[in-house]
């Protein structure tokens, strides 16, 4: 399965953004029309791809940035497209790819993150929150620029999750969005620890205590930038 994503999901997501970049150029065309040009794009996409290494095609995801991106954005289509080029050009991607490794080589983070997951979903803070972490949702559902440095990196995420159609408001969008950075840190953690020390059961218990310690389980119910 794992195989198969890695061979097609970067060209079907080349595919989709062509796709959208087109659609949008060209104007409303109805709902079958849509579908029927990101279903062409992704198979063309898909095929042409299909038979090139993963770790030289891997920077076509970022791609998937805009694909879902709920609203229509050209400055932002020509940023995704710029760093998803400059990565492709440098060939740096190899950090990444060795993160993903990293991270898909201990699977067993991941039902442990999930988990993590619900449980801070099930505790997260419902709206809007007083200091910093109220800066951090009114900055994010505007675009705006929080206090210095300015956490941009953090701000477009957050803007993303908060025009997300989840949750009674943009507050709780971006409160539930440090409930799923905490959730993936927790993966990394695992895998981290199971690199160093070849078991789970310490990867496992520095999982649980990072994860269930109050101040990161605070962190990952509101607002901030930390859990990033």
């Amino acid at each position: 399965m794992v195989d198969i994503l890695q061979k097609w999901s970067p060209g079907v997501v080349l595919g989709l953004f062509c796709a959208r970049i087109l659609g949008e150029w060209l104007g409303p065309g109805g709902v079958i029309g849509a579908v029927l040009l990101a279903l062409v794009c992704a198979v063309v996409g898909g095929v042409l791809l299909q038979k090139r290494p993963f770790s030289t095609t891997q920077p076509l995801l970022i791609l998937t940035a805009y694909v879902i991106y709920p609203a229509y954005d050209p400055w932002l289509a020509g940023l995704v497209a710029g760093v998803t080029a400059v990565a492709w050009a440098t060939g740096h991607w190899s950090l990444v790819t060795g993160y993903w490794s990293l991270v898909t080589g201990r699977w067993y983070g991941w039902p442990l993150g999930t988990g993590f997951f619900l449980l801070y979903w099930r505790t997260l803070a419902p709206g809007l929150l007083p200091a910093d972490n109220g800066e951090f949702q009114l900055v994010a559902a505007q675009l705006g620029v929080a206090h210095p440095p300015g956490f941009s990196l953090y701000t477009l995420l957050a803007h993303v999750a908060a025009l997300l159609p989840l949750g009674a408001s943009p507050a709780y969008r971006v409160n539930l969005l440090s409930a799923l950075i905490a959730s993936l840190t927790l993966v990394v953690v695992y895998a981290a620890i199971h690199r160093l020390t070849h078991r789970h059961l310490a990867a496992m218990t520095g999982t649980i205590a990072l994860g269930g310690a109050t101040t990161f389980w605070a962190q990952a119910t509101t607002a901030n930038i930390r859990s990033l």
